[in-house]
């Protein structure tokens, strides 16, 4: 595995390197020094989304904000995107940098990422803040059914050719209905950033690795909560899972039932924000994040 710092366009304080880990280059964005704290980003979004708030949490952090794999900066090769091969980016990505062990603060997809690496590698992470996601612990039953309406494009963007129709082409009509449909208040959202990421999603590939992401991952991991498949694991790294109050997909019947598998998990819903929480309150994502990682022990 390599390092190699980059030239890519900062925000003020904030530097950029590359890491070369087996048949991918990860670009993160890094800033601070203290306890590691790694971001994580969700879809269709990348890294930048964290840079508002990045300057406040690298007071007393060594801040690591990763481009996933196929997203931001980072390669997009056309494998590798399962749920098992995402968690080993992370450990490869934290091997590589030095840390032993992290504090997370993880949106959407990201925050499946991050928690499927509690499971896996309890003793890499310290605590997580988990965005706009259930837990893990969940089996089928009809109160899921707005769940499935909400994720309707999921198994739409799996089908070879979609997600480069529909994210990456044209007029991009499903990636401007993510970031218009699941926020509370369309006007939060910066049009140039939204901008930023759709001309990202534009480029010669990305939506194909989009694409290979819903195939190999989200559809497979949706299928197995589905099924209970996360029934006979443990949580014991200590985790708020923190939802918009707007968020329709987040029901009651997502984040209750966890107590039998996790040690120390809170629940909080954000005011004013549904599914783009760090776009929409990242004043209270900020608040809340360096509030529960001050807690002893976290």
């Amino acid at each position: 595995m390599d390092i190699n710092t980059g030239s890519a366009p900062a925000a003020s304080g904030i530097g950029h390197i590359y890491i070369d880990l087996p048949g991918v280059r990860l670009h993160i964005a890094e800033a601070g020094a203290g306890t590691p704290l790694l971001l994580l980003h969700g879809v269709p979004q990348d890294a930048s989304v964290f840079n508002g708030m990045i300057p406040a949490l690298a007071e007393g952090h060594r801040v690591i904000a990763l481009d996933t794999r196929g997203f931001g900066q980072s390669s997009m090769p056309a494998t590798g995107y399962a749920l098992d091969t995402q968690v080993a980016d992370l450990v490869g990505l934290l091997d590589a940098l030095g840390v032993d062990k992290t504090r997370i603060l993880a949106h959407d997809l990201g925050a499946v990422y991050a928690m499927m690496l509690c499971l896996a590698h309890p003793e890499r992470v310290h605590s997580l803040v988990s965005l706009s996601i259930p837990h893990l612990f969940l089996r089928f039953n009809l109160a899921f059914l707005p769940l499935f309406k909400n994720a309707w494009f999921d198994p739409v963007l799996a089908i070879p050719g979609m997600a480069r129709l529909l994210m990456g082409s044209g007029r991009q009509v499903l990636a401007r209905y993510m970031f218009n449909h699941f926020v509370h208040d369309p006007g939060c959202l910066d049009p140039e950033q939204v901008e930023a990421y759709l001309a990202r999603l534009r480029e010669p590939g990305r939506a194909a690795a989009l694409g290979a992401l819903y195939r190999q991952c989200v559809m497979p991991t949706f299928i197995k909560l589905m099924r209970g498949g996360y029934l006979d694991q443990r949580l014991t790294v200590p985790t708020l899972l923190a939802v918009g109050e707007h968020d329709e997909a987040m029901s009651a019947s997502l984040l209750e039932g966890y107590e039998p598998y996790a040690d120390a998990l809170e629940l909080v819903r954000i005011p004013g924000a549904a599914h783009f929480v760090v776009d929409e309150q990242p004043g209270a994502v900020l608040a809340m994040a360096r509030e529960f990682f001050a807690r002893p022990g976290h």
